[in-house]
């Protein structure tokens, strides 16, 4: 029987498996000095991942493209004009791009050489070092020889690689943005990320607001700071935050710890009462009132599942 074959027995395994039994899928794949088909035993994982968030080696590549985490999809998932940025297109667009950055990229090499995605504070130094000069690198970046590895059309590279520019462009000011409290300033702030990636990346505004979106402490801003946030591109944006909420809720938050679960469930709660907003999408209100719903069930869920695995004893 060929590894492709084998493929869904070992997802669906992979799927069942305990948060440390899969921490330890994962240190094993990253170990890997070539991944290949490996990656895809991840593929029905990566929303428990990022809650999950094992610990995993930081590397460039990682780091490029850590602004973007909450708007990367699976391939089969993504279409052309969805505010994301499809999976596959990853591993050729940094290949070419960290080549085109050499030497710069060696002082990032050696600060991150040896930690962890999870370490802050070392993220932190090397993306406000990476992110400009990767961005700068972007503009202009050529199709990548291997383009065709991706399963994409080669029309879909520059609406990618655009996309991707604009938020390197604006991820330090991003990142400063979500260290701030909610209020006048923050508000301001992100009003001028939106102003400025509208005037140099205009046809990637909606990865944009995906972005800022995407974290959960940015939702009430984000609605605030905009004119335009009923606009199509912000409710592009909205409609697949609130995706990808719904797929947490349904698929995630039942295999992932209690502390876990109840983490997503306040930062989603959040995002809810951003959605709701005076000057939010008035499209999608109906929408986040059923999330809502789904929310509070999937709460009460996880209580009940955790009360009946960990709390009361076996008889």
């Amino acid at each position: 029987m060929t590894a492709s074959a084998l493929l869904p027995d070992m997802q669906e395994k992979l799927v069942q498996a305990r948060d440390e039994h899969l921490s330890q899928v994962v240190a094993l794949v990253d170990a890997m000095p070539s991944r290949g088909a490996a990656d895809k035993l991840l593929e029905p994982l990566r929303g428990r991942l990022a809650v999950l968030a094992p610990v995993r080696p930081l590397t460039l590549s990682r780091l490029v493209f850590k602004p973007l985490d909450a708007i990367i999809v699976p391939g089969p998932q993504w279409q052309p004009g969805m505010p994301s940025i499809p999976r596959p297109a990853l591993g050729p667009i940094v290949t070419s791009l960290l080549a085109r950055m050499q030497p710069a990229t060696a002082q990032v090499a050696a600060l991150i050489a040896g930690h962890a995605c999870s370490e802050a504070d070392i993220t932190e130094r090397a993306g406000l070092l990476l992110w400009p000069e990767a961005a700068k690198a972007l503009d202009g970046l050529e199709l990548p020889a291997d383009w065709a590895a991706t399963g994409l059309e080669p029309d879909v590279y520059e609406p990618i690689r655009t996309g991707v520019a604009a938020v390197l462009h604006q991820a330090v000011p991003i990142y400063r943005c979500s260290l701030m409290p909610e209020g006048p300033d923050q508000v301001a702030a992100i009003r001028k990320i939106l102003s400025e990636s509208a005037a140099s990346h205009p046809a990637a505004q909606g990865v944009i607001f995906a972005v800022l979106l995407g974290d959960s402490r940015l939702a009430v801003a984000v609605l605030a700071s905009s004119k335009d946030v009923s606009g199509p591109a912000a409710e592009a944006a909205a409609a697949q935050t609130l995706d990808r909420a719904d797929h947490i809720l349904s698929a995630v938050m039942p295999g992932v710890s209690l502390a876990n679960a109840a983490e997503q469930a306040v930062q989603i709660g959040t995002l809810l009462d951003g959605l709701e907003a005076p000057g939010a999408c008035p499209a999608l209100r109906g929408r986040v009132q059923v999330l809502r719903k789904s929310a509070d069930t999937a709460c009460r869920g996880r209580m009940l599942q955790a009360l009946d695995q960990d709390f009361l004893p076996r008889v």
